[in-house]
Order: structure tokens, then sequence, then C-alpha cells
């Protein structure tokens, strides 16, 4: 019999291949953002896309998984070196495609050209069957790890907390290295051959360690602690919310700390989501409950979660963080990094504490599929619906909301007792008009991060791309902020011209990127028979014309 330090070795062994696993996934999704932005462009459609697509591989992966699995008599654990190298084989002929083939982005570029919603999701479509074998091998290697882990008894909660922390945990440190380390030293094609590494030191940990040194002893199934229809509604629930709260926060973020660059942004909150949600997992292991606790828990932590949410909207920090003494802006920064840490770490709780009210491990792979696909919802929700339509804190108070129902509907299990169901409807009803509180004082008095503070806000627009924003100084002139930074103070003085007198005549010009018009209406004057192309990525940059008084280019021939 093997002895406990053993099966500790082992076990150690398989985590620490699993952490290299999600560490690779991170550092992939990073590289593929970045190639898909040749054929996209730097917007939330690249990010929206690698996104949709990834976490769309995961839930075809885990789904397929399970079911082979299930019935292949091949070891857990060789199934998963099996996915680990198919990651490595894909990733390699996908970096080699793009490197050395440009005929599919001048083919894109010819005949799917534009923004309309045939050519967006032609595009979306045919990158995203690209990154199917990889994404799908990645989502499959889940099952296989956990089946490898609780090959007969039911799910132990510390078990799927370990593995699930440990894997998100290394996806953080993948993104953060990625971004701030990797990518700048060794650039794309070295970056993806250590992913390609790391992928294969976790494929030969499993090969060496296919063979299980003991067999677990077999557990009755037990029934769930609701309805299955249920339990998978609150799996996608929590899929969803987590990668909308991402998507939300990336803009949030950026304008909190003011990084003028959206991929650095992107990628630093990431970061800290990932980290928070590795953490929150990893804290389960301490936590000793049944399938019953472990529901109520969960209920707890969504309403713990919205009210980080409504902690998410910019009039909230900033009150906060003037009570305190020192420099306001410090203290809001560091509040923002807190809140955003908070929530991730009650949001990485959700699906070990949801997996174990199950305690089936033949379905667990089905329960990673159906929170994957939730997160590909919760993408294109966050990203393209909510930011568009609702803004910011308008997306945080529907998100709130959601966390609210949610917790309510997991607290409705079977040994749910009287007298806590009598004081469920006061505990809602407070909650409920705490948030209608803080969401009529937040409505009535929008506000944004941007450097000028003693500023009157004159407008706001949460775009697709940025937060665009108008304000009056103490001077009396007005100033155009995009995520929280000044890019026209004042009038544009004439020497910008001045690059232009060096050529004879003046045909065409191109002025990349449109702001709020002033240079645009200063080149067409001093030049009437030239034709001036204008390119602006955010498209609420054209609506603030009419504070500057710039209006009247709309009109010139």
């Amino acid at each position: 019999m093997p002895t406990t330090k053993q099966t500790y070795g082992r076990v150690s062994l398989l985590l620490v291949a699993f952490t290299l696993s999600g560490a690779s996934g991170l550092i992939l999704q990073i590289l593929w953002t970045l190639t898909v932005s040749t054929f996209f462009g730097v917007s939330a459609h690249a990010i929206a896309t690698i996104l949709a697509a990834f976490m769309g591989g995961l839930a075809l992966g885990s789904w397929m998984g399970n079911r082979i699995v299930s019935k292949s008599s091949l070891s857990p654990l060789l199934l998963y070196a099996i996915s680990e190298v198919i990651i490595v084989v894909s990733a390699i002929a996908i970096q080699l495609f793009f490197t050395h083939n440009s005929s599919l982005a001048h083919w894109m570029a010819t005949y799917l050209s534009g923004y309309t919603f045939g050519a967006l999701f032609l595009r979306f479509l045919l990158l995203g069957l690209l990154l199917l074998i990889p994404t799908s091998a990645m989502g499959a290697s889940f099952p296989f790890f956990l089946r490898a882990l609780v090959p007969k008894s039911g799910l132990d909660l510390r078990t799927v907390s370990a593995a699930y922390g440990c894997n998100v945990l290394g996806a953080a440190a993948g993104c953060f290295l990625t971004a701030s380390v990797f990518l700048m030293k060794w650039g794309i094609p070295k970056t993806v051959f250590l992913a390609c590494c790391m992928n294969g030191m976790a494929a030969l940990i499993a090969y060496f360690l296919r063979r299980p040194v003991s067999e677990a002893v077999h557990q009755p199934k037990q029934s769930p602690v609701f309805s299955t229809k249920v339990l998978y509604f609150l799996v996608a629930c929590s899929g969803f919310s987590a990668m909308a709260f991402e998507v939300l926060w990336s803009r949030i973020y950026r304008q909190a700390l003011w990084l003028a660059n959206p991929f650095q942004a992107f990628s630093y909150t990431l970061s800290l989501i990932l980290i928070g949600m590795g953490i929150g997992s990893l804290l389960l292991l301490f936590v000793n409950r049944d399938r019953h606790s472990a529901i109520r828990l969960f209920a707890k932590l969504q309403w713990i979660t919205a009210a980080f949410c409504i902690l998410g909207i910019t009039h909230i920090r900033w009150d906060i963080a003037f009570l305190f003494p020192g420099d306001p802006s410090f203290l809001y920064r560091t509040l923002s990094t807190l809140v955003l840490s908070g929530g991730a770490v009650t949001l990485g709780m959700g699906f070990p504490l949801l997996a174990k009210s199950h305690e089936n491990i033949d379905k667990i792979g089905h329960l990673y599929a159906l929170s994957a696909l939730g997160g590909v919802l919760g993408t294109i929700t966050g990203g393209f619906v909510l930011l568009p339509v609702l803004g910011v804190r308008g997306s945080l108070l529907f998100l709130s909301v959601g966390f609210v129902l949610t917790g309510i509907l997991a607290s409705q299990t079977q040994d749910a007792r009287p007298w806590k169901l009598r004081r469920l409807p006061i505990t809602i009803g407070l909650l409920t008009s705490l948030f209608a509180a803080l969401g009529i004082g937040t409505a009535t008095e929008d506000r944004i991060d941007f450097e000028c503070h003693d500023c009157t806000l004159l407008w706001l627009n949460d775009g697709l791309e940025a937060t665009t924003a108008v304000v009056r100084s103490a001077q009396g002139s007005n100033i155009l902020y995009t995520d929280g930074r000044a890019i026209m103070p004042g009038a544009l003085p004439q020497r910008t011209l001045t690059p232009f007198l060096v050529a004879p005549t003046i045909k065409r010009v191109l002025s990349i990127g449109f702001g709020s018009g002033q240079l645009a209406r200063l080149v067409a004057q001093s030049f009437p028979k030239s034709q001036v192309d204008c390119v602006e990525l955010d498209g609420n940059m054209v609506q603030t014309t009419e504070f500057f008084g710039t209006s009247d280019i709309f009109s010139l021939p």
C-alpha cells in the first residue's frame, strides 16, 4: 500500500502540472488576442472575439472530455497528457500559419472589411474555428484531470478547490508575465514556444504518473441539493457574471489607474481577477462544509459580490476616498484595487461550491462546460450590450441585481429552516432598498475618473471602445477626456500645421484620431482644395463637436 507521503507527493506534482497548464492557457490567450487584432484592429471586437472563442472552445472541450473519459478504458492522466500534446501541436501550427501566411488577412481585408454585422460575424466565425482545436483540448483537460484525482469517489470540495485554484493562479501568473515581461523581451514566437514547453512539462508529469497508486473508495451517488436544471442555471449564471464582471472592470480599472494602453489595462485587470479567483478557490481548502451548507455559503457570497458591484460605481469610491486623510487619488486607486480583488475572490468560490452540491464526478465536465458557455454570453453581453446601452454605472447596477436574485434562488435549499425563510424577505427588502437608494443617488450625478477634480462635467458617454467626457475647467475652457486622460485641452495652436508647409501642394491628408474635430477642421480650412480623411476608432468622439465649436465640419465639402 502506498504511504500518505507518496500520495501527497503525487497529488502535489499533478497540481504543479495543472498550474503550468493554466499559465500556458492564458499566455496563448494573450498572444492570440494580439494576433486577432490584425483582423479587427485594437478594439473591443478583438478582445470579445478571442474571449468568446476561448470560452466556447473550453465549453465544447469540457463536454466532449466528460463523454470521452466516462467511456474510454485509458487512464484519465494519459488522456490529460494527450490533450496537452494536442495543445502544443495546434498552437505551433497556428503560430506558423499566422507568421508565414498573410493571404488570410489580405482576403479578409478585401472581402470582409468594415464593421457591419455580417463582416464582423464572418471574421469572428473563421478565426474562432482556427482556435477551436487548442481551446477544446484545454477544456477537455479539466474533466480528465479531476477524474484522475477522484476516480470513483464523490466530488470533494477541497479537491475541486485545489485543482481549480491552482489552475487559475497559474493563469494569473501567465497573464501578468506575458504582458509585462515575455512579450517585451522575447516577442510572440518565443513566448509561444515557452507556453508549449509548459504544456509539454505538464504532459510528461501526467504520463509518468498515469498509473494510480491506489483506488478510491466508491461512494454511492446522492441526489442533488436541488433540481439539476436549477444547478445548471446557477453554474451558467456564475460563468456569465464572472466574465461580464471582467469586461466591465477592464473599463473601470483603466480609468481608475489612468492607463492609456487598453491592452495593458486589460492584462492588469485580468491578472487581478484571476489572482482573486484563485485565492478564493484555495480559501475553500480551509472550509469543511456539506452540500447544503456549501450552497448557503454560495448564496451569501452572491450578496457580497452584489455589494462589490455597487462599490464599483465611481461616485461612491470617490466619496469613500475623501473620508480619509491623505492623497484622495492614491486612496481612490487603492480602493479600486481592493474592490476589484474582493469581487474576484467571491467569484472564485462560486464554481467549487456549486460542484460540491452535485457530488457527481461523472457530471463535472458538463458543469464546467455550462460555466464556460455562460462566460461566452457574459463576454458578449458585457462588451456589446451592457456597456453601450447602460453605461458603466447602469451595468454595475444590473449585475448587482442579478447577484441578489441568484443568491435568493440558491438559498432555497432542501433543509432551509422556516425561520430563515421568514428572515429572507426582510434581508432582501433591505438589500433592495439599499441598492435602489444608491442607484438613484448615482443616476442623478454621473461621475468619471479624470485628472481635473475641480472641473464641471458637461457631457459623458460610455462607448464601445472608451468612456468619453467633456468637462469645463475652473478657467472656463472645455477639455475632452477619454478613459480619464485629457486629449485636447484648449484651442489647437497654428504651429500644428508647420509640417504641411514643406510640401508644395497638399492633395490628400489622413488624420488618425478625430478627437474634438479641431485638427480636422483646421486642416480643411487651411487647405480647402485638399481631401481630408479622418479616422476614429471610437464613434462617440464625434458627438463632442458641439462643445468645441467644430460641428460645422460635417457640412464642409
